[in-house]
């Protein structure tokens, strides 16, 4: 059986998911189906997709909190798939991990809670109180040192959760949901304290969310799956901005509503005779979409924007004015900037292939 310090492949990326599977239930639920994923140092790497997609099975199986059928994991150039149990404490101290509910030990105080895997560790007290002081004060909640976590707000719970993931001073960070039980401000100062551990300390964070705003604010590259399976994955602002996959698209849609149905489109085409236009920002390049110096008059009727790494991205339904001339005209400018999904007009209606696809999606 493969040990930690096995050497993983000379072409291993710092995570190396290959091929693996796992299954529940004697195999009738098979959770990840033949995943292979690479992550590289420094990422902030989300996978995503909604419950039952296999998310939380494929990041447990990074830890050893389960283990494949098939396949293979590697972190850090070392397998970790098929560990002894012997070695799996010393994996998980390379690992730190952050839960949506936090896990704290409501007996414990701060200080305690964070202490806990140095404890474990067998680090000298003194140094062990030095380090949580620390940890606390970078986490941004020394003043609570001496709190229990019935006494904490549930963004100062998932700090002290941070706090003590990294207390062994990991290289990799797993979130779990880690911002699903916060409100939304919350969330965001959450969010800004992980970009912080991964900036400053240089840690790999590797997360799982159903959540846009997550993607949004945080991550660098993404992983779709859906049943089991990573049906897409890339840089996150090019595969948010041009999703292929309909699980993708989906899952922008009920984020950013910015494309409009077909159903939609016969509504505004009662008050718009003229061409529809849908323009997405993903051509639009990083400061959005130039609609100045068009050869006919462009109204926005619909759309949705968001920013991914700082980055626009979504689209607009543009009612075009004026000679249908003109209006074509307008429409090969914007093609230049951008990329167009041309509606046509009333009496010539075209189809958006984005409807397609969320029929195939529903089925």
């Amino acid at each position: 059986m493969p040990a930690i310090s096995q050497p993983a492949p000379p072409d291993a990326a710092f995570i190396d998911i290959r091929g693996v599977t796992k299954s529940f239930a004697k195999g009738s639920i098979r959770a990840v189906d033949d995943v292979s994923v690479t992550i590289d140092r420094g990422d902030i790497f989300g996978f995503i997709g909604y419950s039952g997609a296999g998310k939380s099975t494929l990041v447990r199986l990074i830890n050893a909190l389960e283990v494949p059928d098939s396949g293979t994991v590697s972190v850090a150039g070392r397998v970790v798939s098929r560990a002894k149990e012997s070695e799996l404490r010393e994996i998980r101290r390379d690992i730190g991990m952050i839960f949506q509910h936090f896990n704290l030990f409501n007996a414990r105080t701060v200080a305690a809670n964070v202490a806990y895997p140095l404890k474990l560790a067998n680090w000298p007290a003194k140094e062990r109180a030095a380090r949580v002081a620390e940890l606390l004060a970078f986490v941004g909640i020394s003043d609570k040192a001496k709190a229990y976590p019935a006494q904490l707000s549930g963004g100062q719970k998932q700090r002290v959760g941070i706090a003590r993931a990294l207390a062994t001073s990991p290289q990799v960070l797993l979130a779990d949901e880690a911002t699903s039980a916060l409100d939304p401000e919350t969330t965001r100062e959450v969010l800004e304290l992980l970009r912080k551990v991964n900036e400053d300390l240089g840690i790999t964070v590797v997360l799982i969310t159903h959540s846009m705003t997550v993607v949004q604010h945080l991550c660098t590259r993404v992983a779709v799956m859906e049943k089991g399976r990573v049906v897409e994955s890339g840089d996150a602002h090019s595969l948010l901005s041009n999703p292929r996959h309909p699980a993708t698209r989906r899952f922008v849609q009920s984020a950013l509503h910015d494309r409009p149905s077909e159903q939609v489109v016969a509504s505004i085409r009662q008050r718009h005779a003229g061409r529809l236009v849908v323009v997405s920002l993903a051509g639009g390049g990083e400061s959005g979409l130039d609609l100045s110096g068009l050869a006919a008059p462009a109204t926005v009727v619909y759309g949705g924007v968001g920013e991914v790494t700082d980055r626009p991205f979504g689209s607009l339904t543009l009612a075009l004015g004026g000679d249908e001339v003109s209006a074509a005209r307008a429409v090969e400018q914007l093609r230049q900037r951008a990329t167009v999904t041309d509606l046509g007009t009333a009496s010539k209606p075209q189809l958006d292939p984005a409807w397609s696809i969320s029929e195939e999606g529903d089925q």
